[in-house]
């Protein structure tokens, strides 16, 4: 069973920007969001009607053509408590620069020069500002899209798993703690009451600090609001977990009808 997680790296995003991948293979990565996915995938055979529930958006395919570093940027603005994106083609990995978190891209083990242009796949909501994915960047003209007018993305997915024919999909075969796409440092469990960070903002006294990098389920301290994120250095995004986490803010359409047809791809639990 491919179980459905908004934060967080998990085997079901990774297995949807997989498929985004094998369905348009030209370009260097793929991402998708964490609120586009609704339902899991069941075990067993599956079928159109379980992917449809899973991502029920007639959301089409673009391409979003940008730097390697501005787009390193915009997956630590998600990691720093932003919307997750699941990440296919290339891996990331994240490190604290003082209060900041800064993300370096790789392929296959290789970092990308933050300067290389890449082209990221994504749906069309994403690519066009939605979830304030790369809003920021093509505000700043450092971004260009490039819209598909084919059927929706998800009939690309339900395409793809058909070429793969009657096998068994594992999710540990699509995410494995102990080697994650996104790689992040250990957490803090706590902070001081009453202390300050070094970007000046102040803990709550009493409350628990603990983040959780290796699910990258990460709180937003309350002072800062994504206006405030896109003024910064376009290369960094702040992580306050590296400065032992400053105060965290308080914090589908139906299917329509259609033949259930079967994708004969077996899901293992």
């Amino acid at each position: 069973m491919f179980v459905t997680r908004r934060k967080g790296e998990n085997p079901l995003g990774n297995l949807l920007v997989d498929l985004m991948l094998r369905a348009r293979p030209d370009v260097d990565a793929a991402i998708i969001n964490g609120g586009g996915v609704r339902a899991d995938l069941p075990a067993g055979p599956l079928r159109y009607g379980a992917l449809y529930e899973t991502f029920p958006f007639d959301n089409r395919f673009a391409r979003v053509k940008l730097r390697a570093g501005d787009f390193a940027a915009m997956l630590a603005g998600s990691l720093g408590g932003g919307p997750f994106f699941s990440l296919g083609g290339l891996q990331a990995v994240a490190g604290c620069d003082g209060p900041d978190l800064r993300v370096t891209l790789q392929r296959a083990g290789v970092p990308l020069d933050a300067s290389q242009e890449i082209v990221v796949l994504a749906s069309d909501f994403l690519a066009t500002g939605g979830d304030r994915a790369f809003a920021g960047l093509l505000e700043r003209g450092l971004a260009t899209v490039t819209l598909e007018d084919d059927p929706p993305l998800r009939e690309a997915l339900a395409a793809e798993l058909g070429k793969l024919g009657p096998v068994s999909l594992a999710p540990l075969s699509y995410y494995d703690p102990e080697h994650p796409r996104i790689r992040a440092p250990p957490s803090p469990r706590s902070a001081a009451p009453d202390a300050t960070c070094p970007s000046g903002h102040t803990f709550l006294k009493g409350q628990r600090r603990g983040l959780s990098f290796r699910t990258a389920s990460w709180p937003v301290p309350s002072v800062i609001a994504p206006t405030d994120l896109e003024r910064r250095d376009p290369t960094v995004a702040p992580l306050h977990a590296c400065a032992a986490a400053c105060s965290p803010s308080a914090t589908h359409a139906e299917p329509t009808p259609r033949p259930d047809l079967s994708l004969r791809t077996s899901l293992t639990t």
